[in-house]
């Protein structure tokens, strides 16, 4: 009896917990459409008064500029091709000041500042003829209190730079767009931003784009997206595209960030707040450190908001750190804590080694594919496989479609192992035996579409001669748990919470969606998440198929009932 009642009491404070943390409720937070006008005088400055304490927190448009969760006031004004600067100084709390052009439903930052003058702030931008302007009064981190903001013309812009890029006009040799570098490929006194009939081929991020008319020239790019519409690329504008929301600010190599967590209302998929920073890198060794006053937790996500890494304590004590070699290209480093509710200051750290060092990039090596047999000769090549110091022979593995099978090594010579490394040479599985008996080594794959590397090794030291690589399988569906949502093998309440988070809290979309799906009735919804917590505390019914252990997916695939499993780990 009292067992059951503690069951009780458990499910219904998980369920309390979220019905009060508002998962449930649409968050009544905008209050830019209630935004004060503010009329400008040329010459004069208008100056009012008010306090943060009241404002509405976690505006969902202030995350754009990089914002606090700080509560904050809005105020509008118009431009008519004006200088203007706007200014804090004088308020009692550490204040800041965020601006941001065109409407409340589409804001784009146009820039921000903390500390300008002591703890407070002061911003200058060209406000352009016909634009709408909307200045975001709040604090840094969670600092609200009173405040005196001052809005005032400093006139136009100078009349000999008609674009506003620092070079006159009468040297600019692209008046009209700004180009400040005055970059000219071809030498023909046109810069590149405005040179139409000949820009170079200089093509930095090798999309196939030249840099003049890329509208991301050091992020590759090819097909030119720009949701928005406001010149800059999807690849590297982080108010567009899968991570917009969570993300802050940008991280640069061998600079630190010093910041508090959290600044959005972003979560990952456990349900703890998640900051998400920028980090553009030209490929190699990367270490980023997370420390922090908090039990701090450590993400890493490709261009597509993927998940690559994590780490919890891998730094001293609580801290974080995350070791990987990564192809060159733009990730984004986020910031989060073990447990929910935390928050805290941090320092957020990138150090970057030039150029792609590791056994992926500098050894020699075949390839090979699905269906495939190679022979190769162990020592051949010369390259050594760390930590073990043996000799190795790799092949890149490349799958087009998802992939069920196996690989397998055969040699008389020597006692064969076999490591296998993902896309970005991570070791995941090292595998020396195998209970078939014509294969000294194997292990099962159950690959998403990419490109992996195989590494054939020795178990002996000094082992070397011919041996057989064979890749043997078929394309199917991905084999899965009902109920594993976070792909970790197991299921368990952090599932039921990132089915929870994933409707109502904006959380990412699972890999494989039938995993959502607890009792397999095609759709993903509230009665999911409700069905996990019954199981895990109340003894209901467990998951539909397949599970406990993995196994494929009983929907017809395309049918109605098939949600679609485009990635999933725990069987691998």
């Amino acid at each position: 009896m009292r067992n059951g009642l503690v069951r009780d009491v458990v499910f219904c404070g998980i369920v309390l917990l979220f019905v009060s943390s508002g998962l449930f409720a649409q968050p009544a937070n905008d209050v830019c459409v209630e935004a004060e006008i503010v009329d400008l005088v040329a010459g004069l400055q208008v100056t009012v008064s008010g306090s943060t304490a009241d404002g509405a927190e976690g505006d969902p448009e202030s995350a754009a500029c990089g914002a606090s969760t700080a509560p904050g006031v809005w105020y509008r004004l118009e431009g008519s091709e004006q200088q203007l600067r706007a200014e804090t100084c004088g308020s009692s709390f550490d204040t800041r000041l965020s601006v941001y052009e065109g409407s409340c439903d589409q804001l784009v930052c146009v820039t921000n500042n903390d500390d300008s003058c002591g703890l407070q702030s002061a911003v200058e931008w060209t406000a352009k003829e016909g634009s709408s302007y909307f200045v975001l009064v709040h604090g840094f981190g969670q600092s609200l209190g009173d405040f005196t903001l001052a809005i005032s013309v400093q006139g136009p812009p100078s009349p000999g730079d008609e674009d506003g890029d620092g070079v006159p006009d009468e040297v600019d040799n692209c008046a009209g767009i700004p180009n400040p570098d005055q970059a000219d490929f071809d030498g023909d006194a046109i810069g590149d931003a405005c040179d139409e009939d000949g820009v170079g081929e200089e093509d930095r991020d090798a999309d196939g784009v030249p840099d003049g008319v890329d509208n991301c020239a050091d992020v590759p790019n090819g097909l030119q997206e720009d949701n928005d519409g406001d010149g800059l690329g999807d690849a590297c504008d982080f108010n567009d595209g899968p991570c917009a929301g969570c993300w802050v600010g940008d991280l640069f190599c061998e600079d630190p960030i010093r910041s508090t967590f959290p600044l959005t209302n972003c979560n990952r998929g456990s349900g703890q707040s998640l900051d998400l920073y920028s980090l553009a890198i030209a490929g190699g060794d990367v270490v980023i450190d997370l420390e922090g006053n908090y039990d701090t937790f450590l993400e890493l996500y490709d261009d597509n908001c993927v998940l690559v890494a994590s780490d919890d304590d891998g730094g001293e004590g609580v801290n974080s750190r995350l070791v990987r070699n990564l192809p060159p290209g733009t990730y984004f480093v986020g910031v989060s804590s073990f447990g929910s509710g935390q928050s805290g200051e941090f320092t957020l750290a990138a150090q970057c080694a030039a150029g792609i060092n590791n056994i992926c990039a500098d050894c020699p090596s075949g390839e090979v594919r699905p269906g495939e047999l190679r022979d190769g000769v162990l020592g051949a090549s010369n390259c050594i496989i760390q930590p073990f110091d043996q000799p190795t022979e790799l092949f890149s593995l490349t799958v087009d479609e998802l992939f069920i099978g196996s690989i397998s090594v055969s040699s008389d010579d020597f006692a064969p192992s076999i490591s296998f490394f993902n896309d970005f040479c991570d070791l995941v599985v090292l595998n020396s035996n195998c209970p078939v008996a014509e294969f000294d080594a194997c292990m099962s794959i159950n690959l998403g579409p990419g490109t992996y590397t195989v590494a054939v090794g020795s178990r002996d030291p000094g082992g070397a001669g011919a041996f057989t690589l064979s890749v043997s399988g078929e394309a199917g569906e991905t084999l899965f748990i009902r109920g594993d949502v976070d792909s970790n093998g197991r299921v368990e309440l952090s599932d039921a919470v990132q089915v929870l988070n994933f409707l109502f809290r904006g959380g990412g979309r699972p890999g494989c969606l039938e995993t959502a799906d607890s009792n397999n009735d095609a759709r993903v919804n509230l009665t999911d998440g409700v069905y996990l917590l019954t199981w895990l505390f109340l003894g209901g019914d467990a998951p539909a198929a397949p599970g406990p252990g993995c196994g494929p997916d009983t929907d017809d695939p395309g049918g109605p009932g098939d949600l679609g499993c485009e990635s999933y780990a725990g069987c691998n």
